[in-house]
């Protein structure tokens, strides 16, 4: 070999150390960090365009560099399907766990974060009237993993509850599996979903327990005699609540002093406008006949009312509920209202959970309420309330009236002078509302509530009603909404708290 030669050599071997370099360069740089790509760098000379301010997929960066030879390795790319195709779960019924397998450490591919969601799909064979009581709203679950195990443990728990149990139906649910990574966005981090998947769908029945949640309470708001589960423990508390109830008792008497059931009011009573954005038909026509009085009808609260609010109550709602319940023991005094932080005894739960993906389902399209009220035909304790908790204080007080209204028998409206209407923001009951409850829990008419033709007649005589002006409204009802009447401004006054 001549010098010349030697020299050559030399010479093409620095060029292609030097090519080596720089392409082992570009290599690293993408392998060890694929979504936070450097500024600039040179390539022999040719400078690149900056990645790191744009969105790019892995085959796309690939595509990129196919010029040079080179694709980015999948070393730390938490999308990899071959790490993903080879994580398995076992379900351990007798603890009741799932146990995730990773074939390696999660970080080392690049996640960052795990979460597992249960999420309810359908409880396939139960009726509207069952729905688990508004239960189901907790079956929804986000759990964090570690990203540093090969293997993690979750627990995996249902609430199942005596209801959900006598639907019979088939409830179940999927375990899915979310990974997320972070990657430079205008120059910010973001975090990004970069793999999901549903690896198994479960009988909640399998993993269910009866144990419901307890209601949130506060104290010092309710009465004694409010308290379906009051503890009584000395002879002083005897004392008080043996007084309390003479208080409920001059209440409840106070009932004669109201006005008398009116026309008016019972021909809200008796229709139910009908607001479906689907409606076809003239805005009379959706004045249609209303089936909400016939739980008063069929001595539906024979029983007592004990309500019980879940989820995520705030105080104020809890103090709502106490006016209401006040309002009652006086315009309703041949019915017991109370609350419960004990969850057997509640029979009307209100749930307050935001909108959001654990609480939707194809059964409860939440996006379309602020609240509402789920009856149950000829079924007293089945019922139940949900209530968006990203509400204002003003919009939960008077979704909470509006949908208590709901389970009292009152019918929508298109009074402008009433919270059973959605044309005006009413924050507690109107005059107007008030009325109608006085048609349906006056104690003149308590006697008779066959639910059948009749009852209307029985109102008319119960009451000594205008037969003629009632058949007149029945076609007409809109006219009723103007009425006024006095009589009902320290109620008012007691809703929004202007008196004692």
């Amino acid at each position: 070999m001549t010098k010349k030669s030697i020299v050559s050599f030399f010479s093409v071997l620095g060029l292609n150390l030097l090519i080596v370099v720089n392409v082992f360069s570009v290599f690293y740089i993408f392998t060890e960090n694929p979504f936070n790509y450097v500024a600039k760098y040179s390539f022999l000379g040719e400078e690149l365009t900056p990645l790191h301010d744009l969105e790019y997929s892995l085959e796309e960066t690939n595509s990129y560099l196919e010029k040079y030879g080179e694709s980015i390795s999948q070393k730390k790319y938490c999308g990899d399907e071959e790490f993903w195709s080879k994580t398995d779960i076992t379900l351990d019924h007798g603890r009741g766990n799932a146990i995730l397998r990773f074939p390696s450490v999660p970080l080392d591919v690049g996640v960052e974060s795990i979460e597992v969601l249960l999420l309810p799909i359908r409880y396939e064979g139960m009726s509207r009237d069952y729905n688990d009581r508004g239960f189901f709203l907790y079956n929804s679950k986000e759990i964090s993993l570690s990203n540093e195990r090969k293997i993690s443990i979750f627990p995996i728990d249902f609430i199942v509850s005596e209801y959900l149990q006598d639907s019979k139906s088939n409830a179940r649910a999927d375990i899915q599996l979310r990974a997320y990574n972070t990657r430079q966005v205008n120059s910010k981090d973001s975090t990004r979903l970069c793999w999901e998947k549903n690896f198994t769908t479960i009988n909640i029945f399998e993993f269910g327990d009866s144990t419901l949640p307890s209601p949130y309470f506060l104290e010092e708001v309710f009465q004694p005699y409010e308290i379906s589960d009051i503890k009584i423990e000395t002879f002083e508390d005897e004392i008080e609540y043996f007084e309390s109830l003479l208080t409920l008792k001059a209440i409840r008497s106070a009932n004669k002093y109201l006005p008398k059931p009116n026309e008016e009011a019972l021909a809200l009573v008796l229709h139910d406008y009908n607001y479906d954005d689907d409606f076809i038909g003239k805005d009379s026509d959706r004045w249609e006949w209303s089936y909400y009085f016939q739980k008063v009808a069929l001595n539906y609260y024979d029983s007592e009312i004990v309500f019980g609010m879940f989820g995520n109550p705030e105080p104020n709602d809890i103090k709502t509920l106490s006016k209401i319940m006040g309002v009652l023991h006086l315009i309703a005094p041949e019915i017991t209202v109370k609350y419960s932080s004990d969850p057997s005894k509640v029979t009307l739960p209100i749930h307050y959970f935001p909108c959001d993906w654990k609480v939707k389902n194809p059964q409860f399209k939440c996006s379309e309420w602020i609240g509402v009220y789920y009856p149950s035909t000829l079924n007293p304790g089945r019922e139940w309330i949900w209530i968006d908790s990203t509400l204002s204080s003003r919009d939960r007080s008077a979704t909470l009236y509006h949908e208590i209204g709901h389970s009292l028998g009152l019918p929508h409206n298109r009074c402008y002078s009433s919270s059973m209407s959605y044309e005006a923001d009413h924050p507690t009951w109107t005059a107007l509302d008030l009325m109608m409850l006085n048609v349906l829990y006056n104690p003149l008419g308590w006697g008779a509530r066959d639910f059948s033709e009749t009852w209307m007649g029985h109102r008319v005589e119960d009451y000594d009603l205008d037969r003629e002006k009632l058949l007149d409204l029945n076609k007409e009802p809109w006219e009723a909404c103007t009425k006024l009447e006095r009589g009902w401004e320290e109620l008012q006054d007691y809703m929004h708290d202007k008196g004692k």
